[in-house]
């Protein structure tokens, strides 16, 4: 899944025409989601791990760490008027 989402991600980069702000916000924010964000487990860095990206439905699903060899895992809901650029 993680694989597929990044093609995904790559599609909708390739979608937006990058004429207006927020096509350009929008752009910045699907590369950042191709990037690496901090390890929260360690002191490197991680490839983001993007499991469901659906900008036509606000949809967004990222794992951090392994869940192989997790211990406990938590869920973030963000709340209403919540924007997937504003949680991720």
């Amino acid at each position: 899944r993680v694989a597929a989402n990044r093609r995904n991600v790559a599609a909708a980069i390739l979608a937006e025409t990058g004429a207006d702000e927020g096509s350009r916000r929008r752009i910045a924010f699907y590369r950042s989601l191709l990037g690496e964000v901090d390890d929260p487990a360690g002191d490197a860095r991680t490839a983001r791990n993007i499991v469901a990206f659906d900008p036509a439905r606000a949809l967004l699903v990222e794992l951090n760490g392994d869940l192989d060899t997790a211990r406990s895992v938590a869920v973030l809901v963000p709340g209403v008027n919540t924007t997937i650029e504003g949680s991720a």
